[in-house]
């Protein structure tokens, strides 16, 4: 059929051209990024913050972990808000710090998430990490690319940490930095997980021999940790981002 009116040609051109912006825009509208190096850290010996957070933040729905300058603590943003923990006289301190630097961090912006129910067959920290990468590939995520994810409920127990270096002029090797952390358990506990996935980045913002990298919290944010090993209670929930 043929259309000989040129104003009607337009406004169906029109149309079409929306809706195709439209599909593309449904594409993926959020990345991974990251600066720095874990491995750096044992190969230089530098631990100072290389990464200046406050040129991060103001981008939108931002999620991001990393170690706190000089591996003096944890970072954590959830949904924009930072909060970095550390150790003052052997307690727990959680600040607000927009001005806070990272030895390396890793984020991403994340608008809407997907909810899944964690099963009650997956219990350990390894049963979950291949959980979170066979669920990405259920809904449309590439797992051998990076990706955030969000884990709400609670927990049987969570090992986790919070570095607490004091450099004394000796090389930093992986030993020491391991007995330098203020180490706890949390048990039955609900908590609030952000942690990005990635098969290709051991070393990099993923410990070596494992493929996430895991900050936790509580409700009221008294504390954030480096997950180290953790056990799955019922009703735990997953959730990754959409497209």
């Amino acid at each position: 059929m043929k259309i000989k009116n040129p104003a009607k040609l337009l406004i169906i051109s029109a149309i079409l051209l929306i809706s195709v912006m439209t599909i593309l825009g449904q594409k993926t509208t959020w990345k991974v990024e990251n600066a720095g190096a874990m491995r750096e850290m044992f190969e230089t010996g530098n631990v100072a913050g290389k990464t200046d957070i406050s040129k991060i933040i103001p981008q939108k729905n931002l999620y991001a972990v990393g170690p706190l300058e000089n591996l003096s603590g944890e970072i954590m943003i959830w949904n924009g808000k930072v909060l970095t923990s550390f150790m003052n006289d052997k307690s727990v301190k959680v600040e607000t710090n927009p001005n806070a630097k990272a030895v390396f961090f890793v984020w991403a912006n994340v608008e809407k998430w997907r909810e899944i129910s964690i099963p009650n067959t997956i219990k350990t920290y390894d049963e979950l990490e291949e959980f979170i990468a066979e669920s990405a590939e259920k809904f449309n995520l590439n797992s051998a690319e990076p990706f955030p994810f969000l884990l709400k409920g609670r927990f049987q127990t969570v090992e986790w940490h919070i570095n607490d270096y004091k450099p004394d002029g000796t090389k930093l090797t992986r030993e020491k930095h391991d007995m330098l952390k203020y180490k706890t358990k949390s048990e039955n506990k609900k908590l609030e997980m952000l942690g990005f996935y990635s098969s290709k980045h051991k070393g990099v913002f993923t410990h070596h021999t494992r493929t996430t990298h895991i900050h936790a919290t509580d409700k009221k944010k008294t504390f954030v940790g480096h997950v180290d090993d953790l056990k799955i209670r019922e009703k735990v929930k997953l959730f990754l981002p959409i497209k």
